[in-house]
């Protein structure tokens, strides 16, 4: 059986760790709005695929080619 002390800092844990994955989401949502502006795409529509999904946004914006339209958002 687990002590309160211990169950306690698992909480403390998992509130640090949700935290940070918090940070994380924004700063990529961040970074792929600016880049998708800086290429011309919607930025509005990046900045919420790197909130969700964070790395994968950011390498995938980074080296998609600029866009031929006139730029969005």
């Amino acid at each position: 059986m687990q002590s309160a002390r211990q169950s306690r800092l698992d909480f403390v844990d998992l509130f640090v760790l949700f935290l940070i994955s918090f940070v994380v989401s924004v700063a990529c949502a961040f970074v792929c709005a600016k880049l998708a502006l800086r290429k011309g795409r919607d930025a509005t529509i990046w900045a919420v695929l790197g909130f969700l999904i964070p790395i994968i946004a950011v390498a995938v914006i980074a080296v998609l080619p600029p866009s031929d339209r006139e730029p969005i958002g």
